[in-house]
């Protein structure tokens, strides 16, 4: 897995942008049935986030 660290352009977790860039850890699991998408949940680390964002 790759990643570039980018600045978030918008309020997030809170946090108003400061034009730092951050990384984002996040694992996606999906729920196929019949070949067809029925649900996506996407887990991060929101402490680690706040804590890049507030840096």
């Amino acid at each position: 897995m790759r990643s570039t660290p980018a600045p978030p352009t918008k309020e997030w977790l809170g946090v108003t942008p400061t034009g730092k860039p951050i990384e984002i850890v996040e694992y996606a699991i999906y729920r196929i049935r019949d070949g067809k998408f029925l649900h996506m949940s996407a887990v991060h680390d929101a402490e680690t986030l706040r804590e890049q964002l507030t840096a």
